[in-house]
């Protein structure tokens, strides 16, 4: 037989549903008499009705104390929540919830601190002393000096969580929700007065925050706390990050040589406890310490950069580089993201000596294109995961060299660099780039991405050859035109050996004898048909010898278009229109002999 109660998932009925007769009697109880209370003080007002009012919270008091002796657990929570509220009404002066004086609702956290003592079992006591000590503390945030704001709300978000950390579980869950406000007006104001405050204000409000955020971290040790704290690194991150805020604006007010000495400790302490820490210490201190440290670091960073303090910077940028690559160097799994953060943290460092005075641009070039080299043959020697990253920041280090040096017109020196840069490029798609045709897609996009580096590679050269071949003034065209060939010959990379000759050697070839050629038989001078020649003789050789059909025919051509061409300007010109009108009807005579049309197919004595 069924009593027609809905039941839960679990078998037993809703909340509401579970009351006993009993229950539901002295709820309504107590609605009635705080009720009756609330309306005798409005509506009699004076000093006597809330004497009276508070006369009944003591009496309601003392039975809830009595019935909690007497193991009555239902009544003694509800004459605790009836004297809760008969003591607010009986404290309040009539002059709104907030704009009361304070001293009521203190006293009255003093009063229900000390039932929450006495009677430990019942859970109104100490959640009534919480909400009225912030009731308490809401009344007076005016008249605090504005420099104690800070600390007032920070020390009420430690209470709470402090609370939230012992109490049951009931108190610990309200307690951390109603602390949620505090935490949050809290840091922002705490963040404010560490970064504007004088020296003593933001260490103050630094270890405050701090405070905060390691009693906000500490509530992950309890389990029935889990379901209000969010996503497991959420808590963690957001620790992290906030004390990182507090100590970095701190240490601003020391000076900005303490900024950069924070910016170094903070990524110092990220890499120790990514290399250090293990096992359940990694999971719950890692994140902590990744935050903090890199919020330090960035912070101290962004704080350098604003203030244009460039000889802190570029020494902290060079300085953080050390510990993010002895952790790439030890951590596997974080490798893809500490390399390139390394090879970004020296390029910026070389960068910023720059308006430091530390060296000139030319040199700050030289080491930028030092660091490109070393960071292609560092992800060279790594997978594809660690190499992509790698190249790219290796790219904006090349971006950066041209930048500096055509800012500051060094034209020879950007031909050197290109070049060098060039030869580090070329070495990197040697290395990455597969001997065989891909097997699979992995290796396939790794010959994509090797083919792309041959032709930066071939780029970077060409661009040095013709950035030199300007600054000498050189006209002629084969300045241009050998530098290009040699280029697209370098663009080809390992096709040269295993691909299509027209496709690998055919674009270079052209380029390097087809102007030399035109030029050659146009003009009067022999120099450049004698060079012609003599390199078109060693392509056709080496193309027959190596079964290369790209030098083979372009040699071929280009030594008989020089030969033709010598030979027609040599002739006088009738016999030269005679020699072309000849060929012309030789040609045009073959060709309707083929295919004969009109009169083409007649015979003489036919035509009229």
């Amino acid at each position: 037989m069924t009593s027609g109660v809905r039941e839960t998932e679990a078998g037993e009925p809703p909340l509401p549903e579970r009351a006993r007769p009993p229950q539901v009697l002295q709820a309504v109880g107590v609605v009635l008499v705080v009720s009756a209370a609330a309306a005798a003080a409005a509506a009699i007002g004076g000093a006597p009705i809330r004497v009276l009012v508070l006369v009944a919270a003591v009496v309601a008091a003392g039975f809830s104390v009595r019935a909690a002796r007497g193991g009555l657990r239902t009544a003694e929570e509800t004459l605790a929540a009836c004297a809760v509220g008969l003591a607010v009404v009986g404290s309040d002066t009539g002059e709104g919830l907030l704009a009361s004086p304070s001293w009521p609702a203190a006293a009255l956290v003093v009063a229900f601190a000390v039932l929450a003592v006495v009677c430990r079992s019942v859970l109104t006591w100490p959640l009534a002393a919480w909400f009225a000590g912030q009731l308490a503390v809401l009344r007076a945030l005016d008249v605090l000096p504005a420099q104690l704001r800070t600390e007032v709300l920070l020390g009420v978000a430690l209470a709470g969580l402090g609370l939230a950390l012992s109490a049951r579980r009931p108190v610990a869950r309200a307690a951390l929700v109603t602390t949620v406000p505090w935490w949050v007006a809290g840091v922002a104001l705490g963040s404010a007065e560490a970064w504007q405050g004088t020296t003593a204000e933001r260490w103050i409000a630094a270890a405050l925050m701090t405070g905060a955020a390691g009693g906000l971290l500490l509530t992950r040790r309890r389990d029935d706390l889990h379901p209000l704290l969010g996503p497991r690194l959420g808590l963690p991150l957001l620790a992290g990050v906030v004390a990182g805020a507090g100590l970095t604006g701190a240490a601003d007010g020391t000076g900005v040589a303490a900024v950069a000495v924070a910016g170094f400790l903070g990524v110092v302490v990220a890499s120790w406890a990514d290399a250090s820490l293990h096992g359940d210490r990694r999971d719950t201190w890692l994140p902590v310490a990744r935050s903090l440290g890199y919020t330090v670091g960035l912070l101290a960073l962004g704080r350098l950069l604003a203030g244009q303090e460039w000889d802190e910077l570029s020494a902290l940028l060079l300085l953080i580089a050390l510990p993010a690559a002895i952790a790439a160097w030890r951590s596997t799994d974080d490798r893809p993201l500490l390399v390139p953060v390394t090879v970004v943290y020296v390029a910026a460092g070389v960068l910023s000596a720059v308006p430091a005075q530390w060296w000139p641009p030319s040199v700050a070039a030289a080491l930028l294109t030092a660091v490109y080299a070393a960071a292609l043959a560092v992800g060279a020697a790594f997978p594809a995961d660690v190499r992509r990253g790698t190249t790219l920041t290796a790219a904006l280090c090349s971006l950066a060299t041209v930048a500096l040096l055509v800012v500051d017109d060094q034209r020879p020196l950007l031909a050197v660099l290109l070049a060098a840069q060039s030869a580090a490029t070329l070495s990197w798609a040697w290395r990455t780039s597969p001997a065989t045709a891909p097997a699979d897609d992995e290796a396939d996009e790794q010959a994509a991405v090797a083919t792309v580096a041959w032709r930066i590679g071939a780029a970077q050269l060409v661009l040095a050859a013709w950035i030199g071949v300007a600054h000498a003034g050189w006209t002629a065209v084969e300045a241009w035109t050998v530098p290009l060939a040699t280029g697209l010959v370098v663009a080809a990379g390992r096709r040269l050996v295993e691909g299509p000759s027209w496709r690998a050697w055919g674009p270079a070839l052209l380029v390097l004898f087809v102007p030399t050629t035109a030029i050659a038989v146009v003009e009067p001078h022999a120099v450049r048909a004698v060079v012609v020649l003599l390199l078109a003789g060693p392509a056709m050789v080496l193309g027959a010898w190596r079964s290369r059909r790209a030098p083979l025919l372009v040699g071929a051509s280009a030594a008989l278009a020089v030969a033709l061409g010598l030979a027609a300007r040599a002739l006088p010109w009738p016999i030269g229109v005679a020699l072309v009108v000849g060929g012309l009807l030789l040609w045009w005579g073959a060709v309707r002999e083929r295919d004969p049309v009109g009169g083409f197919g007649r015979r003489l004595a036919d035509l009229r």
